[in-house]
């Protein structure tokens, strides 16, 4: 049939993908996203202390003309010495002003560079294969200093992003449509997937069962089997080829029950002729056993990557260079007078095997090859060779060298059995499912200049994310867990010299719009009685002004959607309900002001003679599927103790003296072990020293690793620029990716 949307009215054929249970496209909404904290970037409104010099790497808060306190028994390692990104984990985000020349501030085309040998013998002492710069700098992203690399576009910041991948997709869409360089997702492949995951609660190794959120996003694609399945990733397929640019590289992981499905979704969206390669990794070099050895069957032990391109401008580059020292010791064994590296190993006659070659056959410098296959080039060739000191005659022999400078690299095929799960080692997170970070270093590379923007919507354990770090490439990632988000975090921030990036959500625009959608007679009423239901009260609309509803003798109070809960609101509400003969009340809240002290609803309490309550409303309930599945639960907010002290002055140093976490017989059942000190349920703190009223920006923090599993209870000194009254918030992360805020004034002097 003619094609409309043709010229020349050629013929075409349309193919469309028809089964079971496919449903009509999804609807694409895009909603603002707010930012929730800003990593490694500096206050436009505190300038100067963009000039701030970073010193010690893991306590690297302290001003640089003073010696660390003895208390940090960790103060005097240094990263580039060390090679160990992890001595970043008790830091105040400093800097380098100096900036200067380093491998992330040139540009590079996709042709692969060929490495000095110089720069490869400086890398980390654990023969990692990705290196970092050293210092942990503070960036100002908004002039595009000097200590951004080149590529750097002024504004910008990565991101991290928390909620429902696909929804967030659809977010993205407006500013990134036609502006991705590389995908890469390695989503959840079965209804078999194990969602779990292995943290460390103290020094007890335990397993973190996965939310509900978490549980029935996933499981729900497999629910009316196959046909769940490809329903849930066309949508994700759709919505990648919108955002790649027309040169962008798509990476699909996939396992082999799942391959043949998604490579039909994919051809239909992307052309069958954009189809590139089907890579198939060996995850593991070990022989299949256990759950991937069945009696009847061989053993599973491979992964398959599909890889497309939006269109047949691309390019590619599947060759690999030496990166780690010891591999470039076991491969250029030899090293000249000058320091070059190289070996012997490349022959300059011709084998017996190539036949007979008249042409090649001549003595050269008094060198004959005994047989009639000849020199392998021809004499010009040699010539040319003994002149670069590629060839050499020594002690009446004669070398052709191969250096270290000069290797392009190996050509890389579609069967990677060279990197194996075993290989994660020191990255491991405790993810089930988390992928070596060579496995990513490989497609990156490849796909990708310095600058590029890469996306991975499924992060998880944040290998992406961390790699595209180190090979400085812009990147997304998103996440539907709060602990993957978490885990990412931590990973980014254990990165030397790591990038400004923003932890974002939809957050009150998500909640904007489910609140219209659902209840769109009478948008406020119809949305707090549904609250008041789901959390078995019974309402009292129209009679207070802030009490809503009455649950057990306890009076209610349901937050907006699209604003926290403020100080000012709680005051109203506590007097509100004692004016009113009510002597309890539990405050329900998407979001709490910033900081929010629990001592203000302790001393309100005490005031008014209410006992007051702080419960979270839970995101899951913006999905149906969780309500429909019972298990929505109201939990009260975190409470976090801190004191502060000025060590001299115009200094404040922050200290964590107690923490109390929101834990019901629902996140108890989360967990398969249970904590007994309360500094055992943090994995994470931070401190913003001069917060200004919108986003939390970390300018100090300490975070455990599966490696060092120490947390500083006090914070570095912070030394302020100018006196006066100082708005100081503390956040602190629990072990189940739960944050609490604790706001309090500091007065830093004249």
């Amino acid at each position: 049939m003619p094609c409309p949307d043709c010229s020349d009215n050629a013929d075409y054929e349309r193919v469309e993908l028809v089964w079971p249970g496919k449903g009509k496209p999804v609807e694409r909404v895009s909603l603002p996203f707010q930012t929730i904290e800003r990593v490694n970037d500096v206050r436009r409104s505190r300038s100067a202390q963009a000039e701030l010099v970073g010193t010690t790497p893991r306590h690297s808060g302290l001003d640089h003309n003073q010696d660390p306190p003895d208390t940090h028994r960790h103060s005097g390692l240094d990263a580039e010495s060390t090679g160990q990104a992890s001595q970043h984990r008790h830091s105040r985000v400093g800097g380098n002003p100096q900036g200067g020349d380093n491998e992330d501030n040139t540009r590079p085309s996709r042709a692969r560079e060929k490495p000095a040998v110089t720069s490869r013998e400086r890398e980390s002492s654990n023969d990692s294969n990705i290196s970092a710069d050293s210092a942990f700098h503070r960036f100002d992203v908004e002039t595009g200093r000097a200590d951004l690399p080149d590529w750097w576009t002024p504004g910008w910041r990565n991101r991290l992003i928390w909620g429902d991948n696909k929804q967030v997709l659809s977010s993205l869409l407006d500013e990134f449509a036609g502006k991705i360089d590389l995908i890469y997702i390695d989503p959840p492949f079965a209804t078999g997937a194990d969602f779990s995951y292995r943290t460390q609660v103290g020094d007890a190794d335990v397993t973190k069962l996965p939310s509900m959120m978490e549980e029935v996003a996933y499981r729900d694609m497999w629910k009316g089997g196959v046909n769940s399945y490809i329903a849930w990733i066309a949508g994700f397929i759709a919505n990648f080829h919108t955002l790649l640019k027309n040169t962008g590289l798509l990476y699909l992981h996939c396992d082999p029950t799942t391959s043949h499905y998604t490579k039909a979704l994919a051809d239909s969206v992307f052309k069958k002729e954009n189809f590139r390669n089907e890579v198939t990794w060996r995850r593991t070099a070990s022989q299949a056993k256990g759950s991937q050895h069945d009696a009847k069957q061989w053993g599973k032990n491979t992964d398959s990557i599909l890889f497309y391109s939006k269109s047949n401008s691309y390019s590619l580059d599947p060759f690999e260079i030496l990166t780690s020292p010891s591999e470039i010791r076991r491969k250029f064994p030899k090293v000249t007078p000058d320091g070059r590296r190289y070996n012997t190993v490349t022959p300059v006659f011709a084998s017996r095997s190539m036949g007979a070659r008249p042409n090649l056959c001549f003595t050269w410098r008094g060198f004959t090859n005994p047989h009639p296959s000849g020199w392998r080039l021809s004499k010009q060739r040699l010539e040319e060779e003994y002149a670069k000191g590629n060839i050499v005659i020594e002690n009446g022999k004669i070398e052709r060298r191969s250096f270290l400078d000069e290797y392009g690299g190996v050509p890389v095929g579609n069967l990677w059995t060279d990197i194996n799960i075993g290989s994660v080692g020191k990255e491991r997170t405790g993810y089930p499912t988390q992928k070596p970070e060579a496995l990513l270093e490989r497609i990156i590379k490849a796909s990708s200049n310095e600058g590029d923007l890469v996306l991975d919507c499924f992060v998880g354990s944040g290998t992406t994310a961390a790699v595209a770090e180190k090979l400085g490439r812009r990147w997304i990632g998103v996440d539907i867990g709060r602990f993957a988000i978490q885990t990412t975090r931590k990973r980014l921030l254990d990165i030397p010299g790591c990038r400004p990036f923003e932890v974002q959500n939809l957050g009150k625009y998500e909640r904007k719009y489910w609140q219209v959608a659902r209840t769109s007679d009478d948008a406020v009423e119809g949305y707090v009685r549904f609250i008041l239901d789901l959390y078995k009260s019974q309402p009292m609309l129209g009679q207070f002004s802030y009490l809503h509803g009455i649950r057990e003798g306890r009076a209610v109070h349901v937050g907006a959607t699209d604003s926290p809960v403020s100080s000012a609101e709680l005051q109203a509400t506590v007097a509100e309900c004692a004016s009113n003969g009510f002597r309890a009340l539990d405050v329900l809240g998407w979001e709490w002001e910033m900081g929010l002290n629990p001592a203000l609803k302790d001393e309100l309490s005490r005031t008014f003679g209410v006992d007051v309550r702080l419960l979270y409303i839970p995101r899951e309930i913006l999905d149906q599927r969780n309500i429909d599945a019972g298990d929505v639960n109201f939990f009260e907010l975190s409470v976090a103790n801190v004191d502060v002290s000025s060590p001299y002055p115009g200094a404040v140093q922050v200290e964590l003296t107690g923490f109390i976490p929101a834990v019901d017989e629902y996140m108890q059942a989360r967990l398969t072990d249970m904590p007994t000190e309360w500094s055992d349920w943090i994995d994470y703190w931070s401190v913003d020293f001069e917060y200004d009223g919108e986003v939390f920006v970390n300018q100090w923090q300490s975070y455990r690793t599966r490696r060092e599993r120490d947390l500083s209870l006090v914070s570095d000194p912070h030394e302020y620029e100018h006196g006066g009254l100082k708005r100081i918030v503390v956040k602190v992360i629990d072990i189940f990716g739960n944050d609490a805020t604790v706001g309090l004034d500091f007065d830093a002097g004249d």
